[in-house]
């Protein structure tokens, strides 16, 4: 059993000191996630905002796009909930990139938009087993971080 959990944390000491950004940087290299200071942390490596600061935990996907419509945040107000995907890349970035997350935290269910009218409240959370990956599992309530791509 012990010998297993040092094989895990050889692991992922090794992988977290190989992984690379969607840009091919090295993990830590530059500033991927910046603190605009207003509320607002800039991922500039997939050129999207997001809310620093989750919000209560909803229980509803109306609930939940009821307040990413009323949110004015950093002076924009064209947040929105994020996909499952982008959710996945945040938790790349809080799991090799970022050294301190920027003070964000990506633990608990959170709210996504499947794009076509529907969502779920969900999380990605590693495989059991020592496994490198991430597993996506729908629950019935989760908090929101709103997103925003980067104007161009």
């Amino acid at each position: 059993m012990i010998k297993k959990a040092v094989v895990c944390v050889l692991l992922s000491i090794f992988v977290s000191g190989c992984a690379t950004t969607f840009n091919g940087k090295a993990a830590g290299d530059g500033p991927d996630i910046v603190d605009l200071g207003n509320g607002v942390i800039q991922d500039n490596s997939s050129r999207l905002m997001w809310q620093k600061d989750r919000s209560k935990v909803f229980h509803s996907l109306a609930e939940a796009s009821e307040y990413i419509n009323s949110l004015q945040l950093g002076g924009f107000k064209d947040w929105r909930l994020p996909t499952i995907y982008e959710l996945y890349n945040l938790q790349f970035v809080f799991d090799f990139k970022s050294r301190d997350n920027a003070g964000m935290d990506s633990e608990g269910s959170y709210w996504s938009s499947a794009g076509d009218g529907k969502g779920s409240a969900g999380a990605w959370e590693v495989g059991g087993q020592c496994e490198l990956e991430r597993n996506y599992f729908m629950y019935s309530s989760g908090y929101v971080r709103a997103v925003r791509s980067i104007n161009l």
